[in-house]
């Protein structure tokens, strides 16, 4: 555990983050990932409470489990296009998280990704043919579009999500119907 370090530039080159490796820095909050970065590991940013932005390199093209857990003050996120899949509660328990912007190039959201996140309030999962067990329980989630790509859901999926209104399946959905 780390609480002094408040801001960390990763200098060009490096391509992977170690598991854990800055889990519980509760003061970080500013991190600068390198342009080369092609590997995020599981817990790396685990508990960084005062992280309020990181901006993922376009070279990302693995991101483990966990990676954002509890990351509270986070509030935008922006994933690049090497990105499949939204890993195991990689941004969980994100209670500032806003908005996430997801690349074509995702096609699942594995289960509890976004779980807690009560203030993420829209997410564009039109390409998502994939979304797990509990991908949004607790969210702040107002309205929900499901496209014809989509063909799960898990269970779960939009539990404890009190401020959800509406969810709107496409009609070329052959899996579901609203």
């Amino acid at each position: 555990k780390n609480s002094d370090v408040a801001s960390v530039k990763m200098q060009d080159g490096i391509t992977y983050i170690g598991k854990s490796a800055f889990q519980y820095c509760t003061a970080l909050k500013e991190i600068i990932l390198p342009s080369t970065l092609k590997d995020i590991g599981g817990n790396t940013f685990f508990s960084c409470q005062e992280l309020e932005s990181i901006e993922l390199p376009d070279s990302l093209e693995y991101l483990d489990t966990w990676s954002f857990y509890g990351c509270g003050k986070l509030k935008i996120v922006k994933i690049p296009n090497k990105i499949g899949y939204i890993p195991l509660a990689a941004f969980a328990s994100c209670d500032s998280l806003e908005k996430v912007i997801l690349p074509d190039s995702c096609g699942s959201i594995h289960p509890s990704a976004f779980n807690g996140c009560k203030n993420l309030k829209e997410i564009n999962i039109e390409n998502i043919g994939y979304i797990a067990d509990s991908a949004f329980a607790y969210t702040g989630l107002v309205n929900v579009n499901i496209s014809k790509s989509t063909f799960n859901l898990g269970y779960g999926v939009f539990a404890f999500c009190d401020k959800l209104q509406n969810i709107n399946v496409a009609s070329e959905n052959t899996s579901f119907c609203s």
